[in-house]
This record gives structure tokens, C-alpha cells and sequence, in this order.
């Protein structure tokens, strides 16, 4: 109940179930975590984060995520070096805020501290480096990439149809495997 009353946004009937609650399972800590951190009260979010007896992936994950979407990236990577253990999904978050927020050198920085070869954060680098206009590091990492899935494509398309690249838009179309809407209105935006 004290989820469906924190997704619905009702944070303040979720708190008071919370607080009367005589013992709380993790995941009625996250849950009113997360949903102070949807509703953008991040110190709220942050002062149950610190009460929490024992926290799990998704406890961190939640919060690195809350700070990187009011932009204290600052507390974002103090959180994310606190972690016992490494944590694929807050790193990703952390990747994105960094992303998000233009600092591709520290966004490098956590890329290259991600251990496995996860093709969500190798999206999100590529993604970011095609954001900023550098393609050249975008391809860079395309070709080291041993899986590419339809986003990887669309990604590398998308950048090079933003800098005017026109002739690598329909070689890299070309190549592709697989196409769906988004390849093709792509490729037609080219023209």
C-alpha cells in the first residue's frame, strides 16, 4: 500500500504510513525514498537514505539518480564513491548526469570505471559524445563495441545527421542489420 501511495504521488499519506509502520523492510524505505526523490525533495530523500539501517542496489541507485536530476552532481559522485560494491546502474546515472550536464571528461571517468561491458552505458557514452559533436569519439567507441543493438546504430546516425555528415549517414544506414522508424526518419532527415 505505502508503494502505490508514493506513486501516486501522495507522498504525504505515504509518510505517515511509513513513520506508524512498527517495522520497516527495505523496500518500504525505498519506496519513500523514491518517492520523495520524484517529487524533487531530494533532502527529504537524502535524510531517509541516511536513517536507513541497511540500504541495496536500489536504495543507492535512487538517490544517485534524485541527485542527478536536480543537478547536485557533486553529491552525485561523492554517493556513487561511497557505494560498497559496484553498482552498473548508478554508474549509469552518474554517467548520464555527467552527460546530461556537458562534462564529458568526468563522464569519461566513470565510463572507464565501469567494469563490465554493459551496452546501456556504452549507448549512453557514444550517445553523449554524438550530442557534443564528436563524432570522432562516438565511432571510436561503435567500433569497439562488440554487440550493437538498433539504438547503437540510430545513435551513430542520429550524430552524424546533426553535424551534416550526410555520406556517413547513409554508409553506417547502409551497413546496419536492422532498421526501424527511427533509422529511416534519420536517413530522410538527410535529405
Amino acid at each position: 500500500m505505502l508503494s502505490g501511495l508514493a506513486r501516486r504521488a501522495m507522498i504525504l499519506e505515504a509518510r505517515r504510513m511509513f513513520d506508524q509502520m512498527p517495522s520497516k523492510k527495505i523496500v518500504s524505505w525505498n519506496a519513500m525514498i523514491g518517492a520523495y526523490v520524484k517529487d524533487y525533495q531530494i533532502e527529504e530523500a537524502a535524510r531517509l537514505f541516511r536513517e536507513m539501517p541497511n540500504r541495496d542496489s536500489v536504495s543507492w541507485t535512487t538517490m544517485i539518480d534524485g541527485y542527478v536530476h536536480v543537478g547536485q552532481l557533486d553529491k552525485t559522485r561523492k554517493l556513487l564513491n561511497q557505494i560498497p560494491y559496484k553498482n552498473i546502474a548508478a554508474q549509469t546515472a552518474m554517467l548520464s548526469g555527467y552527460i546530461k550536464n556537458k562534462i564529458m571528461d568526468e563522464a569519461c571517468q566513470v565510463f572507464n570505471e565501469i567494469a563490465a561491458e554493459d551496452i546501456v552505458c556504452w549507448n549512453t557514452m557514444t550517445a553523449g559524445y554524438a550530442q557534443m559533436g564528436r563524432m570522432d569519439k562516438a565511432l571510436n567507441l561503435f567500433m569497439e563495441m562488440e554487440d550493437k543493438d538498433l539504438v547503437t546504430w540510430n545513435t551513430i546516425i542520429i550524430g552524424y545527421a546533426q553535424t551534416g555528415e550526410m555520406d556517413k549517414v547513409v554508409e553506417i544506414f547502409e551497413e546496419m542489420n536492422m532498421r526501424n522508424v527511427v533509422s529511416w526518419n534519420s536517413l530522410m532527415r538527410t535529405w
